[in-house]
């Protein structure tokens, strides 16, 4: 992963559809899409795309929090992350 940009965080929120994953400031996360493997840092620029086979979040009090996936979406708004992970998934 890329450095982050120094004292700054993103909110971040992970959902599956019966609970909340993960919900708290991370300086980044990592996750893969059609394109590849790719960073979300502090002041990203908005985004949406659907992710599969991971999902990493960088945090100062946990530190490396990993999640495997089939699929997912992640969306990106104003320095805010959602992620929706087996949307359109039947487990």
């Amino acid at each position: 992963m890329a450095s982050p940009i120094f004292g700054e965080s993103i909110l971040v929120s992970v959902f599956t559809r019966q609970k909340a994953l993960f919900q708290g400031e991370a300086y980044g996360l990592t996750s893969r899409n059609e394109k590849g493997v790719f960073d979300i840092l502090p002041r990203h620029a908005n985004f949406i795309t659907l992710i599969k086979q991971f999902l990493t979040i960088y945090t100062k009090e946990e530190g490396k929090k990993e999640y495997p996936l089939d699929n997912g979406v992640l969306e990106v708004d104003r320095n805010r992350v959602w992620v929706y992970i087996g949307v359109g998934s039947s487990k």
